[in-house]
């Protein structure tokens, strides 16, 4: 599953992977585009929605990863090229909470060595994975889109219910049965 997101600092900065990706990655833009957008990428196929408590990698407009150096601990780069366990996080509702992530809500990336993203200052400087705590800094509102196939299933009829003329009839035992 992929889903389109922008994170927004606390100051309101989004997160930018410099250059679309291949560099680092900061909050310090006032305005959203393709380099304050990233696909995030499940693996769960049932094209539902994102929910807290999932796995995911982001990729940049580039098609780049971003990536926790050393999992956790220090910069947040985005320029690699396949997934791995530094190029996976942890997205969680702020509150901690189960269910699914949607727009303007506060969430929480935690790195595989369980630290958490930091948009130092709260906004308009760089972005580490050094935090063991949650507070203002390591809390990003989301913009997500949702994906195509969840749009789909909001916008279909209503499903009708079978009825016996609808259904039909058994085949013909085989003879001799």
């Amino acid at each position: 599953m992929a889903i389109s997101i922008r994170f927004k600092a606390s100051n309101g900065h989004y997160l930018c992977a410099e250059a679309g990706g291949g560099r680092e990655v900061i909050a310090n833009r006032v305005e959203q585009g393709p380099w304050e957008t990233f696909t995030a990428e499940t693996s769960d196929t049932s094209n539902g929605p994102l929910m807290s408590g999932q796995r995911v990698a982001l990729r940049t407009a580039n098609g780049q990863y971003v990536c926790a150096e050393g999992g956790g601990g220090g910069q947040l780069v985005a320029n690699r090229a396949t997934v791995g366990p530094w190029e996976t996080f942890t997205i969680v509702h702020a509150d901690l909470s189960m269910g699914e992530i949607a727009s303007g809500q506060g969430v929480i990336l935690r790195t595989a060595n369980g630290q958490f993203l930091c948009a130092e200052g709260g906004g308009g400087r760089e972005v580490l994975t050094d935090r063991t705590s949650i507070g203002a800094w390591e809390t990003f509102m989301v913009e997500v889109e949702s994906p195509p196939a969840v749009e789909a299933a909001q916008a279909a009829p209503e499903m009708v219910q079978p009825t016996a003329e609808m259904i039909p009839p058994a085949p013909p035992a085989p003879p001799g049965q």
